[in-house]
């Protein structure tokens, strides 16, 4: 196919979302239109990029449109190659999982919610991520970063009637913007260095040793914000849970990565030389102590959703393990070690973002039938929704890295690399000391994260119900479980296939020659027939054999749920083991809150120059023109 069609086919997805975000904000008073035409546009759009994404991957194509004069101080500049097909395929993916999904979670809202500016914001939301994805200069980048940070604020505070969502927008608002002040920096330096606001160019940029590591940690603060990696990480736990789950399937499963697309864009291909040692260890670092803390914030989590958004925190700490391995095998000369490396976190990401929207599709059918998150309320429910407890069951275990669900395969290769970079650098004692740390933390990470997540799952679904609302729950409408069951399905096709699709993701994605076998179709067919021929054996039996219900045996006593484990239970003996480190507001108090303070006090100091007179304001407006003349002179 000619890249002239790549093109035509991008620009039609984005008018597509345009079209349909609009035309479901004008029929928002017919809301049943206005639901239909925005999750329908949504769900085609993506679709349409879902099967761009896959024509650029196996082609190989690298496509750039450049149009002058549209912007004031650049030019429109388009760019798609096969790294940003993959994450336009993450795009895609999502965001067609996440329109079907919300074709039917959102009913609820019909009657009593401004629907139509829910799709509208959801399908530029959307078009948005994939502006990002294909910028080719750093302008355009971030007014899509922008505007994906707005539409999905927009998207977070929807339930705004509720005080808890008000606050949550709040600090996302705020943190999206310290972490987009950052990136701005970083592509102002880059814009002074190269005279010119072309990624092209950027490689190109006369930056000293010292400016270049203060480009890269500014981009590593303002795209760790976005990725939520620890310490940066306060909105996440926060956002994630209040916002309609359709959107958090899609914040946590997709929008997050956007923070590794441009981190890898700008370590592997907007920097002139490769950054120091010390600061591809510092990415590692930061990765696995952000994936530990993160599941040990989540041991003594009550609410579902923000269980899964510490779940997500875990993973994306990961991803950036798996980079942080990269760029120290890249910086040490080991560069097939650091293209398995990077092969390995783009692996990850593509599982992560399956597995976590089938976790939200769960917690959101939960949180639809019950209209309660506290997993303490909740039990039971596997009786009683016994479809979305056995696709919320695989979710909970393929996040758990359970062989043979998808999320097995991309960590073994990620713990396969930092062994390797152990045994590889070995004479270079502090890059072994660092990889062996790695990895124990990333060992241990797994142990928690299996701990937080058979919480979740027993917590909402085993037992007996502890609340009426658990106890009068049913099955969610077809339009939900379709969609739950398909994601099921590719969690289990990507398990099962982890090899090849890792050999593909290094030959089509990264352009390397795989040292990984790629096995056969053949082979993932056989087991992907011998899996179903297990369960139909199973189920078959299961069903032959003779079933008599009576009450179980409770020594003579009538058992209630009050004599049951309660969710906060099961990890209590953890929880207390980790005490200090269990609660997240550890890091609010001891950091956040003393910053945000002084600021209050700085702000206060301020109030003097709002006299309330306009010929002091004119005075200032004078002073600042004078300034700029003189600056631009």
């Amino acid at each position: 196919m000619s890249s002239d069609w790549l093109v035509s086919i991008f620009f039609f997805a984005i008018g597509l979302w345009l079209a349909g975000g609009l035309l479901s904000l004008i029929t928002q008073r017919k809301p049943t239109l206005s639901h239909r035409l925005g999750a329908i546009s949504a769900l085609l759009s993506s679709s349409t990029l879902l099967v761009l994404a896959l024509i650029t991957i196996s082609s190989g194509l690298e496509v750039q449109l450049s149009r002058a004069g549209l912007f004031l101080l650049a030019s429109f500049s388009w760019y798609l190659d096969p790294v940003g097909g993959f994450f336009l395929l993450l795009i895609g993916l999502g965001g067609t999982l996440a329109s079907w999904y919300g074709l039917g979670y959102c009913q609820e809202y019909l009657e009593h919610k401004p629907i139509g500016t829910l799709w509208f914001c959801f399908n530029l939301f959307l078009a948005s991520l994939a502006l990002v994805v294909t910028a080719g200069n750093g302008l355009l980048f971030l007014l899509s970063w922008e505007l994906m940070s707005l539409f999905s604020y927009f998207l977070v505070v929807f339930e705004y009637d509720r005080q808890n969502v008000r606050k949550a927008g709040f600090v996302y608002l705020v943190m999206t913007h310290i972490g987009t002040a950052f990136i701005t920096a970083a592509f102002l330096l880059f814009y002074k260095t190269s005279d010119s606001w072309e990624f092209a160019h950027w490689s190109q940029a006369q930056l000293s040793p010292s400016l270049m590591t203060l480009v890269f940690l500014f981009g590593l603060v303002g795209f760790g914000t976005k990725a939520g990696l620890v310490p940066l990480h306060i909105w996440l736990p926060r956002a994630h849970p209040v916002a309609p789950s359709h959107m958090s399937a899609l914040m946590s499963g997709v929008m997050v990565k956007l923070a590794v697309y441009g981190f890898y864009r700008l370590a592997w291909e907007w920097l002139p030389a490769q950054p120091p040692l010390f600061l591809s260890l510092l990415v590692l670092s930061l990765g696995a102590v952000s994936a530990l803390l993160a599941m040990l914030f989540a041991l003594g989590c009550r609410d579902l959703k923000q269980l899964l958004a510490f779940s997500t925190i875990e993973n994306v700490g990961i991803i950036f393990l798996a980079l942080g391995t990269a760029l120290t095998a890249r910086s040490s000369g080991q560069t097939q070690l650091a293209e398995l490396a990077l092969g390995a976190a783009l692996l990850h990401a593509l599982n992560h973002a399956v597995m976590k929207s089938l976790a939200f599709f769960g917690a959101g059918a939960v949180l639809y039938r019950t209209h309660t998150k506290n997993l303490d309320e909740l039990g039971g429910l596997a009786k009683l929704m016994p479809w979305t407890g056995v696709t919320f069951f695989l979710a909970v275990a393929a996040l758990s890295a359970l062989p043979p669900l998808n999320g097995f395969y991309g960590e073994w290769q990620i713990y396969r690399a930092l062994l390797q970079l152990n045994s590889t650098l070995q004479p270079q004692g502090a890059i072994a000391v660092f990889a062996t740390l790695a990895a124990v933390a990333l060992a241990f990470t797994g142990a928690l994260a299996l701990a937080a997540l058979s919480k979740a799952y027993a917590g909402a679904f085993l037992a007996t119900p502890r609340s009426e609302k658990a106890a009068h729950a049913s099955e969610v409408p077809a339009a939900m479980r379709l969609p739950m069951a398909l994601v099921a399905l590719l969690l289990l096709v990507l398990g099962l296939s982890g090899p090849q699709v890792y050999h593909w993701l290094l030959g089509q994605v990264l352009a390397v020659n795989s040292p990984v076998p790629a096995g056969s179709l053949l082979l993932v067919s056989g087991q992907l027939l011998l899996l179903g021929l297990l369960l139909f054996l199973g189920l078959r039996a299961l069903n032959n054999l003779p079933v008599r219900q009576a009450p179980t045996w409770g020594c003579g006593i009538e058992l209630t749920p009050r004599m049951e484990y309660s969710a906060s239970g099961i990890t209590m003996p953890l929880a207390f083991l980790f005490r200090r480190w269990t609660f997240a507001a550890r890091v609010e108090d001891h950091l956040y809150r003393p910053l945000w303070d002084k600021v209050m006090v700085v702000v206060d100091q301020l109030r003097s120059v709002q006299t309330g007179r306009l010929q002091t304001y004119l005075a200032y407006m004078l002073i600042t023109l004078v300034i700029l003349l003189i600056w631009v002179n």
